[in-house]
Parts: structure tokens; C-alpha cells; sequence
């Protein structure tokens, strides 16, 4: 048997549940290494004799307990060390009878031979050994122990002694071949009776070495043995045991490595039909898998389908909701008797118009109006009232009035230096994502007309609604602002239209506070100076007092911004102390002064 392999080593401590296991093992396994605990028995006074025969011989030696040292010991003795031993043996021997020196009579160069040959035979026996030896340490590595200290000391002895040693070398090489492989061993799962030949084979090693060793120890047993004597008895026997005992191993190996043979047959055979069962079962899930994709497709065909439906359902159906819209908004504007989109609520026209009417250097011949300052949007930022205005969380109306010097602007001009502010500030307002605003110039072109005041607040109701013509949809409402439309029309006074508009105008604004989208509604009215009331010029305060009453009203959500130029206006529309101090949300700006830029 070839020696333990290190991958044989690390296949029999994957074994740790199989072979010696004293947890995980019943009665009859416990007592199966029962065999090998006997070995202990006689191991101290063995070890004292021995090494008390090498003290009276003044020789120090070292007994080791491990394969690896026992192999590094063996290989200790090179062929100096083999020629002295056979130098010193020789001697020895010719002091005895004529038969022993006949036997060394062939010189020193036969004796070396022989120890190397035992040597060799030596190691394999401990390599075929070392297998039930690594099986019955995992009881315990005291069982490791001792079989290796055992042998290192039946070495030690053999070599000194070196008598006999063709018979001892023939006698390891015999065990050596009867040992079973250690991977024969390993294929098994051990019965308990397999167990207790292999402690009873460890056990009787350890007899055989011992029994050895103390019969080449003896020298008058050496003497009788060199004149032609056979071995002691008990060593015979022994022999004859670790044989049968090997035997025995080897046949409940092969039983019990055919049953599981038979078992991995069966569990083969079990496997495959069951292998079988899959591949047929994998076919029908691939038979339902195709059936699956084929409906899958044809799913897919239909949402595709249904998807284009809805989709031009969806267009239908915006289409006609834009349609209804326009319809709304268009009946609403026959009842507000509003023209068609002018220029006043174009936020661009108007700003271009306000600003060429205030040349500066390089646009005007004019070198006087050019030196005036204009309204920019820097100088708009510096107005404290608007920037507190503007981050206004709750409705607030922002209140900017002031003359404009005639030598500022071109003189067939009458618009106001102040009116790019509303234009500036309607620019960032439509800036915001979904806002609802609206914007009204009341003085868009060149000497404008004055424009009435119920048309003013009737285009801003018609603006707020084109940004939000879902307020139309409810017929309740429509049928409401209707009839508040047809009222303000019918009514003669001015002053009771406007009421009537403005009556509107709080409702338009109710129905957008209603709407969680809307967070903030904006009306921007420039040159409210220029409203008139039965083509009379049009009291500012009057209409300043119905937009206040807008912001005051917790229903409505709106920021205002008006700008009056005061040159066109006998009032200012607020007057600023008492109006601030009366409203916390009334913002008034009043630019008195037209100041003339340092040249």
C-alpha cells in the first residue's frame, strides 16, 4: 500500500462523521475502538524498559510521536551512519560462534544493504500502516500517538541491533502488502464491526513492534536467533493475526463497498427516471411557454390597438374639449361686447411703444429728453414697495403713481416714464410655470383714446379666462357669469356697471382660488388714469377702492399692480400715509419727482 497522500489526509478529515466518531456513533461503535484503547495498556513500561537498555549502553536517544518525525528519522541514517552501525555490528559479532560469523562473513557491504533494504521495506509499511492509523485518530490524537512513538522506538532498536533483520524486513513487507488501500477504506461507510478490525489491526501493530523490540533487546534471544533459531513464537502469532485481521478487513470493506455500490446504482436508476419525468415535464412547460408567447403577442396586438383607440379617443376628446372651450369663451366675449385681441393686452408691443417714447442719446435729436432718467428694470428693483409686493404670500396690491416730466418723452407722446414697470414685471410673471395672469395698457399707442372702464375689467375677466377655460365647462357657471355679463351691459350708469363688472370679475377670481393648480392669481393695469366713465375723465380713487375690496377679500387670491401717472389725474386714486397705515396689503410707490440724470 502506497503512503498517505495529503489529499488522503484531507479526505479522511472530511470523514470526521464516518470513522471513530464517539458523538455521533451508537453503542456498538463505541465499543468497536474499544480494541485500540487496549494498546495503552503497556505503553509506559515499555518505553522505561527500552530506554533504561540504552542508558546502560550510554547512548542518548529520542523516541518521536508523529509520521513526519518518524519519516525525518528514518531518514537520519545515511550511509555513514549505516557504516557504522554495520562496522560496530561486526565486531560484535566475531566474538561469537563460527555460525553467526559465517553469516556476516560476505563483510560490511553486505549488512548495508541489508539495512537499507529494511529501511525502504520500513517506510513503506509505515505509509501502508499510516492509513488505519489516520482512521483511528479521529478518536482521539493520542491514538496518533502512540502507534507512531511505538514505531519510532521498534526502529531505533531494530537498527542498533540490526540482528535478524532479513527476517524482520521480510515479515514488514508481508504486512506492507497485506494492508487494504486507504481509498478502498474511504469509499464505505463504516459498520461498526468494520470498526473494530481496524482498531484491532492498529492494536496489534503496536503488539507486533512492541514484541520485536523486545526480542532484538534481549541479547541472549539475539545469540539463540543467531545460530539459526526462527523468531519468537508470540511475534509468529502476531503476524498471523495482523493477517487475518487485514483480511477481514479487506472482505468487510468489499461488502460494504458493493452494498453502497448497489445503493448508488439504485439511487443512479432512481435519478434517471426521475430525469426522465423532468425532461418531460420541461417539454410541456416549453409546449405552454410557446402557447404562452403566442398569447402574449396577441395581447400585445390588442393594447397596441386599444392604445391607438385611446389615443385618438383622447385627441377626439381634446379636441372637442378645446373646441367647447373656444365656444365659451367666445360666447362670453359677445357677452362682455369685447373686439377681438388688441393691442392692449400685448405685453411686447406695449413695452416697445413706452420705451421709444423716452429716447435716450443715440434714438433722440432731442438732447433735453435724453438726459431724464428712464425706467429700467435695475431701477425698478431698487423700489422697496415692489420687491415687498412681490414676495407677498398672501393677495396684495402694489400701488405706483407719479408725473412725467413733458421734456422726457417725444412731444406727440403722452405716455407715462413709469409704464415699462408694468411691462417688466408682467415679462417675469408670464415666466412662471402655469400662472394665470392678466395684462391691460390702458394708453398703448400714441395719444390713445381714453378706454372705458367696463371695458378695461371686462378684458382682464376675458384674459384670466383664456388661461383658464376649465371654468366654463360647469354650465351653472357659465350661466351665472352670463347673467352678470348681460346685467353690466343693460345697466345706463357707468358707475353701476362697473359695480356690476367688478361683481364678476370676484367671481372669476373665487372659481381660480378653487383650483389647487392655481396658487396665485396676477392683474397688471397700466395707466388707469386713462379709464373714463361716460367719455368724462374717470375718478382713480373711485375704481382703486373696487380693486381694494378684491384684495381684501379672503375668497380671492390675486396680486394687483395699477400705475397712474398723476399728470392725467386730478387724484392720486390712494392717498399714501393714511392707506398704508388703513392696509397691510397695500403697497404704494410715489415717484413725485422726474429726476433729470447729472450730465
Amino acid at each position: 500500500m502506497a503512503s498517505v497522500t495529503p489529499e488522503s489526509r484531507a479526505a479522511v478529515a472530511r470523514l470526521d462523521n464516518k470513522w471513530f466518531k464517539k458523538e455521533n456513533s451508537n453503542e456498538n461503535n463505541r465499543e468497536a475502538i474499544r480494541p485500540a484503547e487496549k494498546a495503552f495498556e503497556d505503553r509506559d513500561s515499555f518505553k522505561t524498559h527500552i530506554q533504561s537498555l540504552f542508558k546502560r549502553k550510554e547512548k542518548n536517544v529520542r523516541f518521536v510521536s508523529t509520521e513526519q518525525e518518524l519519516r525525518d528519522q528514518l531518514e537520519l541514517l545515511t550511509a555513514n551512519d549505516l557504516s557504522k552501525v554495520v562496522n560496530t555490528t561486526l565486531t560484535v559479532a566475531r566474538r561469537q560462534n563460527s555460525f553467526y560469523n559465517n553469516e556476516r562473513t560476505q563483510g560490511p557491504k553486505q549488512l548495508r544493504r541489508k539495512l537499507q533494504n529494511f529501511a525502504k521495506t520500513f517506510s513503506d509499511f509505515l505509509g501502508a500502516y499510516g492509513g488505519i492509523v489516520e482512521l483511528v485518530k479521529n478518536a482521539g490524537q493520542q491514538y496518533g500517538e502512540l502507534a507512531y512513538e511505538t514505531l519510532s522506538i521498534f526502529l531505533v532498536v531494530i537498527v542498533h541491533k540490526c540482528q535478524n533483520d532479513e527476517q524482520i524486513t521480510k515479515l514488514l513487507a508481508d504486512l506492507q502488502v497485506a494492508f487494504p488501500q486507504l481509498e478502498t477504506l474511504l469509499g464505505v461507510y463504516p459498520s461498526a464491526k468494520l470498526q473494530e478490525h481496524v482498531a484491532s489491526v492498529y492494536r496489534e501493530v503496536i503488539i507486533f513492534a512492541r514484541d520485536t523490540t523486545r526480542y532484538f533487546a534481549k541479547q541472549s534471544v539475539r545469540y539463540l536467533s543467531a545460530i539459526g533459531s526462527p523468531p519468537s513464537r508470540g511475534i509468529s502469532t502476531t503476524t498471523v493475526t495482523i493477517n487475518k485481521l487485514l483480511a477481514a478487513v479487506g472482505a468487510e470493506a468489499m461488502v460494504l463497498l458493493h452494498c453502497r455500490n448497489q445503493a448508488i446504482d439504485n439511487n443512479v436508476q432512481q435519478l434517471q427516471e426521475e430525469n426522465k419525468l423532468l425532461l418531460q415535464r420541461m417539454e410541456e412547460l416549453e409546449r405552454q411557454n410557446n402557447r404562452l408567447i403566442k398569447q402574449n403577442a396577441a395581447l400585445i396586438s390588442n393594447v397596441e390597438s386599444v392604445k391607438q383607440e385611446s389615443h385618438l379617443l383622447r385627441e377626439n376628446s381634446d379636441f372637442n374639449m378645446k373646441q367647447g372651450d373656444d365656444e365659451n369663451l367666445e360666447r362670453i366675449r359677445e357677452c362682455l361686447d369685447l373686439a377681438p385681441p388688441s393691442i392692449e393686452i400685448d405685453v411686447e408691443t406695449c413695452k416697445r411703444a413706452v420705451l421709444d417714447a423716452f429716447p435716450n442719446e443715440s434714438t433722440s435729436h432731442r438732447r433735453k429728453c435724453a438726459k431724464y432718467e428712464r425706467m429700467t428694470p435695475e431701477l425698478l428693483d431698487t423700489c422697496v414697495t415692489y420687491k415687498q409686493w412681490r414676495a407677498s404670500e398672501t393677495s396684495a396690491l402694489l400701488y405706483l403713481y407719479g408725473p412725467t416730466d413733458i421734456e422726457s418723452r417725444l412731444e406727440v407722446t403722452t405716455h407715462s416714464w413709469l409704464s415699462p414697470a408694468a411691462s417688466f414685471i408682467a415679462e417675469r410673471v408670464l415666466l412662471e410655470n402655469d400662472v394665470v395672469s392678466a395684462y391691460y395698457c390702458c394708453h398703448p399707442d400714441i395719444r390713445a383714446e381714453r378706454k372705458r372702464a367696463t371695458t378695461v375689467i371686462s378684458a382682464v375677466i376675458h384674459r384670466l379666462l383664456c388661461c383658464r377655460p376649465s371654468v366654463l365647462r360647469g354650465a351653472q357657471i357659465r350661466s351665472r357669469f352670463h347673467g352678470i355679463a348681460v346685467q353690466s351691459l343693460s345697466t345706463k350708469d357707468d358707475s353701476e356697471a362697473i359695480k356690476t363688472m367688478m361683481q364678476l370679475l370676484r367671481e372669476v377670481l373665487v372659481e381660480l382660488n378653487k383650483s389647487k393648480a392655481v396658487e396665485m392669481t396676477y392683474i397688471i393695469i397700466d395707466r388707469v388714469d386713462q379709464c373714463s366713465i361716460d367719455r368724462c375723465k374717470f375718478p382713480v380713487d373711485r375704481v382703486m377702492n373696487q380693486i381694494l375690496n378684491l384684495v381684501l377679500d379672503p375668497d380671492c387670491k390675486v396680486k394687483i399692480m395699477v400705475i397712474c401717472d398723476s399728470s392725467f389725474s386730478a387724484k392720486s386714486g390712494f392717498h399714501k400715509e393714511e392707506d398704508t397705515l388703513k392696509h397691510d396689503r397695500v403697497y404704494i410707490e410715489e415717484w413725485l419727482v422726474h429726476k433729470e440724470v447729472d450730465s
